[in-house]
């Protein structure tokens, strides 16, 4: 069979193919006794055993070691784990594996980058006033925050309330389209990365708006222009939010205001007078006109600093909102739908499922001073989270977990750790934030995902299968390139160790015996001695918005013949790469 057909063969049927080979899933199975299989001291399973025994729900069984292992990795630190350490989670019978990887997963550097690319996301969104906003600052902020486990009280309170530098005048406007490139590296002294949360809006009105939405879960901004028709909302109530935002000013730090070829420097402070930033304009004058108060009528008019005394309210204990709204997010983010859906919808309307539970876990988060790792590690250890994925279309109270397309940032970094890219890269002295760019520019229009958006089951798209088809990125991650994952695995003296390696690396699981002898037989068959290329050929994809520097590697590469075995080990790289399995957090 020619190599591009069995690679088209195993894409489209990829799910089959490789999924259907797996571990099979047993039958559903039906909640008899309320706290049943729960310990005694798990509130949350408890909870959750007695909302399924009431409702007579069949849920799926306990998922395996390996969907387990790769989805809290995904859902965690954004990647997949490394072959090395994949095998050795597998392989452990110790009875606390699970709970012992959880901690290890909390400890790593890679949970501070991703939490803080994934707030980066929830506040800032796609577009932003590149001149001006230092997005790479931010998550710079993010990263610093999340690293110390700072309280999500004392993190929300430094947004809202911030103040200073926005930048140092070095980040380019064409870095915020991919900000988690470095975010390692602390924002200089000098800056405080927090204010381009606010600077990224055009007025009050819209500061207002998001810092409901996101730190209280409340929707008010459709009451902007007129009353809420359903809700208790009034377009008073939004006004007078809106103005605990007016009096902050924005002023440049030089008269050039611009760095060495970076973005404007400005820096925001408080007044204690209200400075309208539209003359003229009726809704302005509504806003600046208003009293500042905060949505339970709190009144900040004497306050001398508003934005700091909404924050402190914003962030209080006894706030109805503030921790339930968290807390419905991080389980929306790792069970596929919140209490409350969307996330961030909490009107009194819209009744949450799993009241008791809700209350029961915020409850706690408040009781452990709003510690995001506690909360996670509730999550993730609770009996809704470990259950296996299933095709059933009623997803009933979280009974079972719930498939989902990577996004581009869990795509990319997937990708990269599955193939050691990031090597590759340095061994062809490619620069490794340039193809970040150039790759998330592209792959985010196309597999940017979004939570709150609920759908009944995955959809794939025709554009986002060509992409990995003929994507330049697979194409190089699948190519035998110096330092390579595949160069590594073609050390290996067997051909079982061989395509257990890339099974570990992509799937995070060992082949079953029928995928294991499937791939000898081909291996072992004579190869064509040309074939095509594996990207760059997808006239049906949109154009990337930058050159792709990928691109000269792999076709550099094309100019270096490879053996039979070798192109056969390419074909079964690409395939994996290239399957449903790997696209899905399962």
């Amino acid at each position: 069979m020619h190599a591009r057909t069995l690679r088209l063969l195993f894409a489209i049927g990829g799910v089959i193919q490789l999924v259907s080979c797996a571990e099979r899933i047993p039958p559903a199975q039906k909640v008899s006794s309320p706290v049943a299989h729960v310990p005694a001291e798990s509130r949350v399973d408890q909870l959750l055993h007695q909302a399924w025994a009431k409702a007579g729900i069949e849920t799926a069984p306990r998922s395996t070691d390996a969907h387990f292992l790769r989805r809290v990795y995904l859902d965690t630190i954004g990647t997949l784990p490394t072959e090395m350490d994949a095998r050795e989670f597998l392989l452990s019978q110790s009875p606390t594996k699970r709970q012992d990887l959880v901690e290890r997963l909390l400890a790593s550097p890679d949970y501070a980058k991703h939490w803080a690319v994934y707030w980066d996301d929830v506040l800032m969104g796609q577009r932003t006033k590149p001149q001006i906003v230092d997005r790479h600052a931010f998550v710079g902020f993010l990263h610093e925050e999340f690293k110390r486990n700072q309280a999500w009280n004392e993190l929300a309170y430094r947004i809202v309330s911030a103040e200073g530098q926005n930048t140092d005048g070095t980040t380019r406007p064409r870095d915020n389209m991919a900000p988690w490139v470095g975010v390692e590296t602390a924002p200089s002294k000098d800056v405080n990365g927090a204010v381009n949360w606010y600077l990224r809006f055009d007025n009050p009105q819209d500061a207002a708006g998001s810092a409901s939405r996101a730190f209280l879960g409340v929707q008010i901004q459709c009451a902007q222009c007129h009353d809420h028709k359903t809700e208790s909302w009034k377009q008073r109530d939004f006004n007078q939010l809106a103005a605990c935002f007016a009096r902050s000013r924005i002023q440049p730090i030089t008269d050039m205001g611009m760095g060495m070829g970076g973005m404007k420097r400005v820096r925001i402070d408080e007044v204690p007078r209200v400075v309208p930033r539209v003359r003229g304009d009726k809704e302005m004058r509504d806003v600046t006109n208003a009293t500042p108060k905060a949505l339970d009528g709190t009144s900040f008019e004497h306050e001398r600093n508003v934005r700091k005394a909404l924050a402190a309210w914003i962030t209080a204990t006894e706030n109805p909102w503030f921790a339930r709204a968290v807390v419905n997010r991080m389980w929306g983010h790792y069970l596929g739908r919140g209490f409350v859906d969307p996330v961030d919808d909490l009107r009194p309307s819209n009744t949450p499922e799993a009241p008791e539970l809700f209350d029961a876990i915020t409850q706690d988060f408040v009781e452990h001073k709003f510690d995001l790792k506690h909360l996670l590690r509730t999550i993730i250890l609770s009996d809704a989270y470990q259950r296996a994925a299933s095709p059933a279309q009623n997803d009933q109270l979280w009974s079972h977990f719930r498939t989902a397309p990577l996004g581009p940032y869990e795509l990319v970094h997937s990708i990269a750790r599955a193939s050691d890219l990031e090597a590759t890269l340095e061994s062809q002295n490619v620069d490794l934030s340039s193809v970040y760019l150039a790759v998330a520019s592209y792959y985010s229009f196309l597999f940017d995902v979004d939570e709150e958006f609920d759908k009944e089951q995955f959809e794939g798209s025709i554009s986002q299968s060509l992409a990995l088809l003929n994507g330049s990125l697979t194409g190089v991650a699948s190519t035998a390139l110096p330092s390579s994952a595949l160069e590594a695995a073609l050390e290996h003296k067997s051909e079982r160790e061989r395509i257990e390696s890339l099974y570990l690396r992509t799937l995070s699981r060992f082949p079953t015996l029928p995928e294991t002898n499937f791939w000898i037989a081909y291996i072992e068959r004579p190869q064509p001695t040309t074939r095509p290329m594996k990207g760059g050929q997808g006239k049906a994809l949109p154009k990337p918005s930058r050159p792709d520097p990928l691109l000269r590697i792999e076709v550099r590469s094309q100019r270096k013949p490879a053996d039979a075995t070798t192109r056969a080990y390419e074909d079964l790289l690409w395939t994996l790469l290239n399957s449903t399995e790997f696209g899905l957090n399962h």
